[in-house]
């Protein structure tokens, strides 16, 4: 989530400059023959600097695809710093990798500017099996029926409870909003809270979502002010306001929930499964478990996911889908599942993890009804304006009608 954060403030600084480097080159324009006797051919492959156990897995992956493909080299270039930013650039100059990550939240703004290669083309020709892929994954990647992004992998936010603290409390895995307010009751002390909590969309969303509240349309349009959505955020809020069992990270003295977790200062959280490696440095011993998130109306949950694109700049975009096509595909998904960092976004390896990893089953049955992360058009901004409006309504500056009411405006003042 610190990713997430970080990319909203650049994402568009830049792609005003990128409209002028959009093509149309499809899978016909590019030469292909059999393996035999190919011309060597280097790839770019780029995507945000990671963990060394995040990168052995894709440089295991990217060795099996030379192997398959002995006459493509593929040039893994992590970029450090601020990755969005930096791609921008590189599309301004022409200079894109031929293959990158591109973050669902801001999949849309891309599609948008025509810099990123409609791989419907390469699809069709190749016989890609994208009918495997969750279909809430390549709908934050696809727009009017072109998809232009494959996901690699994908996380969702579940329930992380502290087992013992249950037990003592006596109490059991909430599955309803009501339920969830009265564990949290019970599980609330002098020197510890229910729950630790974030107002940011990146959590404040799947409750929206929960409570009926469609606020992302087809085509991107977005409406936070609905009767349902400021019942969510009334709730939400009322956590901490009203029933005071929940609290941010910072009034707790950490710096994010999972840190709240760790230092048993919440007894649940609302995390994805970046929080498994977390616990296993930094507190080993801790007893807790994984459930799915309690809901109001609908189960609901985000997906936050990440899709191999291809620049339009690419000077071998036969080759550059063959790369996307292997790093997506079953045998190089399969590599995803046994590193267990995150979840296959192949629906055919859903139960392979889960019978690795049981422990985290909630987080991969919460693929079946995820919301892709994405607001369309112009996330950072949106993403800004509903966060100060949770804010507002968290510390009890304007009602949840209020706040949205007001943040309506300002998303509806940037809509096309």
């Amino acid at each position: 989530m610190k990713r997430f954060r970080l990319l909203t403030l650049v994402v568009g600084l830049v792609l005003v400059l990128l409209t002028a480097c959009g093509g149309n080159d499809t899978a016909t324009n590019d030469a292909a023959t059999d393996e035999g006797g190919k011309e060597q051919v280097t790839l770019r492959l780029s995507g945000w600097v990671s963990s060394e156990s995040e990168t052995r897995v894709l440089r295991e992956q990217i060795a099996l695809f030379e192997e398959k493909y002995p006459h493509i080299k593929v040039n893994y270039e992590p970029i450090s710093g601020d990755y969005m930013q930096q791609i921008q650039m590189m599309m301004a100059s022409n200079d894109e990798p031929d293959v990158f990550y591109m973050d669902v939240a801001f999949a849309q703004d891309y599609i948008a500017q025509d810099v990123l290669v409609d791989l419907t083309p390469f699809i069709e020709a190749h016989g890609t099996d994208v009918d495997d892929f969750y279909p809430n994954l390549l709908e934050g990647f696809s727009k009017d029926g072109a998809i232009y992004g494959l996901p690699k992998d994908y996380s969702t936010l579940a329930l992380v409870y502290n087992v013992d603290m249950f037990e003592e409390a006596g109490v059991e895995v909430p599955t309803t909003w009501d339920e969830l307010v009265e564990v949290a009751k019970a599980l609330t002390t002098d020197e510890r809270k229910g729950l630790s909590m974030s107002y940011e969309l990146g959590r404040v969303g799947a409750f929206l979502y929960q409570n009926g509240a469609e606020f992302v349309s087809e085509d991107g349009t977005v409406k936070v002010n609905s009767p349902e959505a400021i019942e969510a955020v009334e709730f939400y809020a009322g956590l901490r306001e009203e029933h005071g069992v929940a609290d941010t990270p910072a009034n707790l003295g950490d710096g994010w929930q999972g840190e709240s977790f760790k230092n048993e200062h919440a007894a649940m959280v609302v995390e994805g499964p970046w929080i498994v490696g977390y616990l296993q440095d930094e507190a080993p011993e801790l007893n807790y478990k994984v459930a799915e998130l309690p809901y109001s109306k609908q189960p609901a949950t985000y997906a936050f996911t990440v899709a191999y694109v291809m620049g339009q700049n690419s000077a071998h975009k036969e080759e550059a889908f063959k790369l996307i096509e292997f790093l997506t595909g079953p045998e190089a998904q399969q590599i995803t599942v046994e590193g267990g960092l995150a979840l296959p976004s192949r629906m055919s390896l859903a139960e392979d993890f889960i019978e690795k990893y049981p422990e985290r089953e909630a987080w991969v049955l919460g693929g079946d009804y995820a919301r892709p992360y994405t607001l369309g058009l112009n996330f950072g901004r949106k993403n800004q304006i509903i966060d100060s409006a949770v804010e507002a309504v968290f510390l009890g500056q304007k009602t949840a009608e209020e706040a949205l009411n007001e943040a309506q405006q300002e998303i509806d003042a940037l809509n096309p």
